[in-house]
Parts: C-alpha cells; sequence; structure tokens
C-alpha cells in the first residue's frame, strides 16, 4: 500500500483500531513521517480552495495536446504530487491565488501582552498605539535617546499597520539581538512572518511558520488553507 493510502485510510477512518493506534505511534517516533502526513493533508486542502481540481484538470488536458487519452490518474495524489515538488512545473497555478488576502485575514491580531516590558514610557507608548496614533508613536521612538525594548516593539507594530514591513523587520532585527529570552519572542515570530508575507517573500514567510516552535500560539493561528496558499505563492514565486 503507499504511503498517500495510508494517509487516506488514516483520515477516512478506514483503519481498524489496532492500525490506527500503530500509524499514531508512527506519526510519533518519525519527523519524516509527520511531515509528509502533514503534506497531505495539505493537499487535501488544495483541493478545497479555488478550484484547484478543475485547474489540474484543465492542465493535464492541455498537457495532453489533443490525445484521446482520458484524465484518470487520481486527482488528489497529483495534489500530493505538487506538494512534494515531484510534478513539472505547469502554467495551472500562475493565477490560482494572490497574497493580498493573507494579510487581510490575519489569522490573529495582537492588542498588547498585558504587563510586559519595562514600565518606563509604557503608558505613553500603550495609549498612542491603543488610539491607533501610530504616527505619534513613531515620533515618540524617534525621539527616545534609548528606547525601550516595549516601546521599539510598539515602534514596530505600528509600521506594521502603516504597511511599511521593510521598517518593521528593521526593527524586529533590533529586538532579535537584545536577547534571546525576549519577552515578545512569539509576536517577534509571527510578525516577521507576516511582513514577509507583505513584501512578497513567501518562502521566507513559509521557513519562519516552519522554524516556530509548537510552544508559540501565534502558530496554531495558521489553519490548512493559509499554509497551503502561503507554499503555492512561493512555488509562484520560485519560478518568476
Amino acid at each position: 500500500m503507499e504511503e498517500f493510502e495510508i494517509f487516506d485510510d488514516f483520515l477516512n477512518d478506514k483503519m481498524t483500531f489496532e492500525k490506527r493506534l500503530g500509524f499514531e505511534q508512527q506519526l510519533l517516533e518519525n519527523p519524516a513521517l509527520k511531515l509528509s502526513f502533514n503534506d497531505y493533508k495539505v493537499a487535501l486542502e488544495l483541493l478545497r480552495f479555488q478550484g484547484l481540481k478543475n485547474e489540474v484538470e484543465k492542465s493535464n488536458k492541455e498537457y495532453q495536446n489533443g490525445k484521446e487519452s482520458k484524465f484518470s490518474f487520481p486527482i488528489i495524489k497529483i495534489a500530493a504530487i505538487i506538494i512534494f515538488g515531484l510534478l513539472t512545473f505547469s502554467t495551472f497555478w500562475i493565477n490560482l491565488t494572490e497574497g493580498g488576502d493573507l494579510l487581510e485575514n490575519v489569522p490573529i491580531a495582537y492588542i498588547e501582552p498585558n504587563q510586559r516590558g519595562n514600565a518606563e514610557e509604557k503608558q505613553h507608548a500603550e495609549l498612542l498605539y491603543l488610539t491607533k496614533d501610530y504616527e505619534g508613536l513613531i515620533k515618540l521612538y524617534d525621539s527616545s535617546n534609548e528606547p525601550t525594548e516595549k516601546l521599539e516593539f510598539l515602534t514596530a507594530m505600528a509600521y506594521f499597520n502603516e504597511k511599511d514591513y521593510n521598517k518593521v523587520l528593521e526593527l524586529i532585527e533590533k529586538l532579535d539581538l537584545r536577547s534571546k529570552t525576549n519577552v515578545y519572542k512569539n509576536e517577534i515570530e509571527f510578525y516577521k512572518c507576516q511582513s514577509l508575507i507583505g513584501l512578497n517573500k513567501y518562502a521566507e514567510a513559509e521557513g519562519m511558520i516552519q522554524k516556530m516552535e509548537d510552544t508559540n500560539p501565534y502558530k496554531s493561528t495558521f489553519d490548512w488553507i493559509y499554509i497551503a496558499k502561503i507554499k503555492i505563492l512561493a512555488w509562484k514565486e520560485s519560478f518568476f
């Protein structure tokens, strides 16, 4: 039985209780198998959004160039092969998706990590941020000789809301250099990823998500469709 068929049986409750327990144990013990299984689930989501199935069928017919052979290879296996990067590049995904909606539909929004950071400048900076006075917050940062970690981070968030993603990354780099135990570590990872998406650097954004530890609560906000779109955009980025 092929690996894809095993995954399909598991997801569709076609396994016996014993086989299901055995497969779950394999997922715990075999990181490579778990990665393949996760990619397979992404493939399933790819079939569900923006008409990938129709696009694959259309692409196959165009590839056959008028031959009489019918499209019979299982759609899900084609999608899975796409995920694993084994399918010869075809133009069917060129207009499949765009990146704008990824930022419009951010799965979680930063408000304020309660009581984290130094007290200095805290009240003023928070007030400016919460009232959406991003310009005022940026001016406060620029006028500060020694900005605190709190002010630096909130300023990065101000630039994010102003869609100045290069400035976000610049400030995040400074925050990264402060300490390995940065109190904003989780937010930094998440908004670095979002800023990379804003700059159309989808491959780097995908890499950021993969590097996030499971303990980062922001990671769980990325659903499979969101990740699938980033994967497709990363592929498009690599070819154009």
